[in-house]
């Protein structure tokens, strides 16, 4: 359908260059005539066949198609701020981003921490609401790097899915990974996806825990 209506579009734009282009079409038309106007003259029903099944990049409603996308970055360094539970980055997912089954959601964060032999650091991954993820109180003697990947697919009207997985060095960790699942997730609202730090004990201070950068992207379903 999609085909032999490109087809007759492509004929209807060719015929009319033609006519455009042609001397005798030429000397016909009035000054104030475009080619663009000459356009206008092609079938509505061809311009809706190509435009309302383009895929939407974002996943906007309903849609399964489209291209990956980055929907947000950050490359500002963020740190803790003395001790307590800190919003190193946050995005909100707008409404219906996961429309249909099997989008998703992936995102990439990378910082550092600063050793400390009496403090602890701890890092948190929310997703509307919900904790997706808790190094768990972290005592770490050498400085070090961080990473942390995040998956999260919608599988139902109302779940989500993820996978995550966490990297530093020099520290034994409460957990590397988590896989689980989320429901009562409303996709037709914006939803949060969080990225939380915390420093705690004697010595901890502000930029213990520091976010250097991360990105999120919008994947459509196969």
């Amino acid at each position: 359908m999609i085909t032999k209506d490109i087809e007759n579009f492509t004929k209807d734009v060719q015929e009319i260059i033609k006519q455009w282009t042609n001397n005798e079409g030429f000397k016909e038309r009035k000054l104030t005539d475009t080619p663009t106007d000459a356009l206008q003259v092609v079938n509505k029903k061809y311009c809706d066949a190509l435009i309302n099944p383009l895929p939407i990049a974002n996943g906007g409603t309903g849609s399964t198609q489209g291209s990956p996308k980055v929907i947000f970055d950050h490359y500002a360094s963020v740190g803790n701020i003395g001790t307590g539970e800190d919003t190193l980055y946050l995005d909100t997912v707008a409404a219906n981003q996961l429309a249909s089954n099997g989008q998703k959601l992936e995102a990439e964060y990378g910082g550092t921490f600063v050793s400390s032999g009496t403090a602890t650091r701890e890092i948190k991954i929310y997703f509307a609401g919900n904790v997706l993820f808790d190094t768990g109180a972290l005592t770490l003697s050498l400085s070090s790097a961080w990473t942390a990947y995040v998956s999260i697919i919608r599988v139902a009207t109302t779940v989500a899915r993820y996978m995550i997985s966490f990297t530093t060095e020099g520290a034994a960790l409460a957990a590397y990974t988590s896989v689980g699942e989320i429901t009562s997730v409303d996709f037709t609202s914006g939803n949060d996806l969080k990225l939380t730090g915390e420093a705690a004990g004697i010595g901890a201070a502000t930029n213990d825990i520091v976010a250097k950068l991360g990105s999120v992207s919008w994947i459509p379903a196969v």
